[in-house]
């Protein structure tokens, strides 16, 4: 009876163990290649994959790192399951491909960083689920042409990166779709040609860098009336020759302006109207030779002037700026003599900061005849 009683127990036990086996191996909690924090943050950089490995409990999955790797292609299927992720890492990559719904399910998603790969365009449409997205970086890239469709839906972003791609042009309203960006940097591209409306929409900027591309000109007077909020204005090392006239006076809040390394050899005297907030002006690395002294008549906060490597002719004609300092500074001398020119601009040294180099290359004749005072950090 025992006997009997005993061999009833280890039936359901033996069925169970048997059903265990049968069931299909359980995925790893964290994938193989990866290092896991409590299942929500996933650190899959630098281990040589090729492709996005799965995530065991998706549901729980916050930032998901995958720099790095080898990865050339993203398909609709690699982050279907990451509904809650807020933070995706995809920089340095061999990534020519993006998926149409490659991000279809991410509407989590705060930061994406696709920098460093080989994608030479963003699809219309592809991003148009991230309507929480706020830093996007697709910069060292192949990109060569944009379109407003690029960045639909991300009404939330606030910084974008598209510096070191092949772009060569951009069109009207590119930007239009995002609202509330505050920083964009364009720089280290092809960019030649930009339409009257390319800024369009980007009432809220803070942040423009356009630096290092290959424009001649910038002949439309209204190209920069949408940005009334901008602060920095970045347009070193292009081939700049001429600014339109009033170029900048729909920017009453910018406070940094750079034209540094370009080929401007006049600047008109309303170059720099309605600029009331500017505080640094980089000019150095032209082939001015000479400025009008209306020049700066409309920005009475300037403190930085930033004017070496210039092909300065010292003579009266530089008489006007030395009036519009001489005005600026109660202080200073009002002697029109030419020579007096070095002694003035030394006297301003303590308000308005010019390079040393600009004194030496400038003044190189008077120098030795500025007092001593004067003479502090100029040797």
């Amino acid at each position: 009876m025992g006997a009997r009683r005993r061999l009833c127990l280890m039936v359901p036990w033996g069925s169970f163990t048997l059903f265990l086996l049968l069931l299909p191996a359980a995925e790893p909690i964290c994938p193989e290649p990866c290092d896991c924090q409590q299942h929500q943050h996933l650190l899959c950089t630098n281990r040589g994959l090729r492709s996005v490995p799965k995530a065991a409990e998706p549901q729980d999955v916050i930032t998901y790192s995958l720099g790095g790797n080898f990865i050339s292609n993203i398909s609709a299927f690699d982050f279907h399951r990451l509904a809650g992720l807020q933070r995706l890492d995809l920089q340095y990559n061999r990534i020519r491909s993006l998926h149409p719904k490659a991000f279809e399910h991410l509407g989590q998603l705060e930061e994406l960083y696709l920098g460093n790969n080989l994608l030479p365009a963003l699809a219309p449409g592809t991003l148009s689920a991230l309507a929480k997205l706020r830093i996007l970086y697709v910069n060292a890239n192949e990109i060569g042409r944009l379109s407003a469709a690029s960045f639909s839906g991300l009404s939330s972003l606030v910084k974008l990166r598209l510096d070191g791609n092949e772009l060569g042009s951009l069109g009207d309203s590119t930007f239009s779709g995002l609202p509330n960006l505050l920083y964009l940097h364009l720089e280290s591209n092809r960019i030649r040609w930009l339409s009257r409306g390319a800024f369009t929409g980007l009432t809220r900027l803070r942040f423009l860098d356009l630096s290092g591309n290959q424009q001649s000109s910038l002949r439309h007077p209204e190209l920069f009336e949408p940005l009334r909020s901008l602060h920095t204005l970045l347009l070193a090392s292009n081939s700049l020759q001429q600014l339109a006239g009033g170029l900048f006076r729909h920017l009453p809040t910018l406070a940094k302006l750079s034209l540094s390394g370009n080929r401007l050899a006049h600047l008109a005297p309303d170059a720099f109207t309605g600029l009331g907030s500017l505080k640094e002006l980089r000019l150095e690395d032209n082939a001015l030779a000479t400025l009008p002294g209306e020049l700066f008549a409309s920005s009475p906060a300037l403190y930085r002037l930033e004017l070496e490597g210039n092909t300065w002719s010292c003579d009266c004609r530089l008489r006007g700026l030395k009036h519009w300092l001489g005005a600026w500074h109660s202080q200073a001398t009002t002697d029109s003599s030419c020579a007096c020119l070095c002694q003035l601009f030394c006297q301003m040294y303590a308000n308005i900061h010019l390079s040393v180099t600009f004194y030496r290359l400038f003044f190189q004749t008077a120098v030795d005849s500025v007092p001593a005072v004067y003479k502090d950090g100029l040797s």
